[in-house]
């Protein structure tokens, strides 16, 4: 499990991406905004939030059922590009 914070400039929509090998979620303000939790080689999910203008709790989860390994989860929305939320391998 890894959790922060998150700064978001500007009121508006997000965009949440999710890549892992295996499972994983993603949830914000304790908000399940993207599901990838069943045991697969690595795929990417994507989900949108609305979110105000300030700082915001974030959660990802992860599991590895076998082989290899890896997650990867970033975020865009009004006034930032794609950019890392947290990553590995």
């Amino acid at each position: 499990t890894f959790s922060g914070w998150i700064h978001v400039p500007a009121d508006g929509v997000y965009r949440f991406f999710l890549g892992s090998d295996d499972g994983s979620t993603l949830s914000i303000n304790n908000s399940l905004v993207v599901d990838n939790d069943t045991p697969h080689s690595f795929q990417e999910r994507q989900g949108d939030v609305a979110l105000a203008a300030g700082v915001h709790r974030f959660e990802v989860k992860f599991f590895e059922n076998s082989g290899g390994f890896s997650l990867k989860a970033d975020m865009q929305g009004p006034g930032l590009k794609r950019q890392p939320l947290v990553g590995g391998h």
